[in-house]
């Protein structure tokens, strides 16, 4: 199953490559809120979530590490900047998000994310 994020200009990043790798948990599961009138539902919607996800990054030299690093961030930086969400793909499903937070080194070449869902 192909794993990759594009950010609003058509820039992708591969999550599931040799040197890249996502690991995510629950990010389908969501759940919607129906709003009713008179007990009849009218419509349902959903708010945003915000998931954790661990983001691994191996490298051979500290050169191809930061490069590695850098591209990432540069491709998801653009939607935060421009507050255009980008999509990630996990197989044929995506989510419209942002890939945003603090970096956070778990242990080396290891680092935490929040990833932002935004309601539909």
């Amino acid at each position: 199953m192909d794993v990759y994020y594009i950010n609003h200009l058509n820039e992708k990043i591969l999550l599931d490559s040799e040197n890249v790798i996502l690991k995510y948990q629950e990010l389908f599961n969501y759940s919607w809120d129906a709003d009713t009138d008179n007990g009849k539902i009218t419509s349902f919607t959903r708010e945003m979530a915000t998931y954790p996800i661990t983001v691994t990054v191996t490298a051979d030299s500290d050169e191809e590490f930061a490069d590695i690093l850098n591209n990432f961030h540069s491709i998801v930086v653009k939607d935060i900047i421009n507050h255009k969400p980008g999509r990630l793909y996990i197989g044929d499903q995506y989510l419209s998000c942002y890939i945003s937070g603090d970096i956070k080194r778990m242990r080396l070449w290891v680092f935490r994310y929040r990833l932002k869902i935004l309601p539909l």
